[in-house]
């Protein structure tokens, strides 16, 4: 080991401590870097680590692909769902649509049955009643004369 000038770091990892030299107002040098001779092998992770994560990474990629595959069906059954219920409201909206339809003629009807009712019963009061009929346009017509400001 060189003398070293300075201060002495310490760095502690997972494999445990190390000592880093530093001089006097520099960085410490990182261990890889260290230009001692330190080999990569000396920080080397034990093969069964190794294989623990490549285990590990192995697990993950089957996870994401199983993920992707059920993503890929929840989009499918989204877009079902979807579909027949647009179509389910377009059925229904429909359906509405020919109620009130129905419901409309059905009460034009009846407003159109009525009006020939009343027509049909003021003919009949008129031909019963000729003057009374006449005596009562006479007297609307005055009061519409005078409402309207004619003279």
């Amino acid at each position: 080991m060189r003398p070293t000038r300075g201060r002495r770091a310490t760095r502690s990892s997972k494999r445990g401590s190390r000592l880093v030299e530093a001089g006097a107002g520099s960085e410490p040098e990182h261990p890889r870097k260290s230009g001692r001779g330190d080999s990569i092998m000396s920080d080397a992770v034990p093969p069964e680590d190794v294989a623990s994560l490549a285990r590990d990474v192995d697990q993950l990629k089957a996870d994401l692909a199983a993920l992707r595959v059920d993503i890929d069906r929840l989009g499918e059954t989204l877009k079902d769902t979807s579909a027949s219920l647009i179509d389910a409201a377009k059925r229904q909206g429909k359906e509405a649509v020919d109620r009130v339809r129905v419901e409309a003629e059905a009460l034009a009807d009846t407003v159109t049955t009525a009006g020939r009712n009343q027509l049909a019963d003021a003919e009949r009061r008129i031909r019963d009643q000729p003057l009374l009929a006449v005596s009562v346009a006479f007297g609307v017509g005055m009061l519409v004369t005078m409402l309207s400001g004619r003279r």
